[in-house]
Parts: C-alpha cells; sequence; structure tokens
C-alpha cells in the first residue's frame, strides 16, 4: 500500500464585486494557499452565488465560473 501524505491549505475568505448583466454584486469567495503563500483554489460561495443567479436570472454555474475568473485575476494580478 502507498503511503501519501497531505497537507492541509490555508484559507481565507474574501467578499470580490463582480458585473452581471450590468448588475455590480458582491459575492464572497474561499481562496486556498500552500505554506509558501501560492494560490491553490479559489472557489465562490455557494449560497451567495445561487442567490446572485436568482435575482439575475442567470445560470449558477455561469455566475460562479465569473466570480472565480474575477477572484482569480484580482488575487494574482
Amino acid at each position: 500500500m502507498q503511503v501519501r501524505h497531505r497537507f492541509i491549505a490555508n484559507r481565507e475568505q474574501k467578499k470580490v464585486k463582480v458585473r452581471i448583466k450590468g448588475v455590480v454584486r458582491e459575492i464572497g469567495v474561499k481562496i486556498g494557499r500552500n505554506a509558501n503563500g501560492d494560490l491553490l483554489n479559489v472557489a465562490a460561495e455557494f449560497e451567495d452565488a445561487k442567490r446572485v443567479a436568482r435575482e439575475l436570472s442567470v445560470p449558477l454555474k455561469d455566475v460562479m465560473i465569473i466570480v472565480e475568473e474575477e477572484a482569480r485575476k484580482k488575487l494574482l494580478g
């Protein structure tokens, strides 16, 4: 049996402003970083994205993609 080691990513939460259908909304994102501070993952807060998707009649998946892309741009930018 192979032994694999896992590490715990440092996590933080932030809010990202995005424009969808000409409307600006603030949506939470979860950010994962390794011990060196390198960006590992960005995930939109599901409930925030769901609320905005309903308000603007946009597919939830589209909202999630827009938010995560915008967050990556701002974090790496």
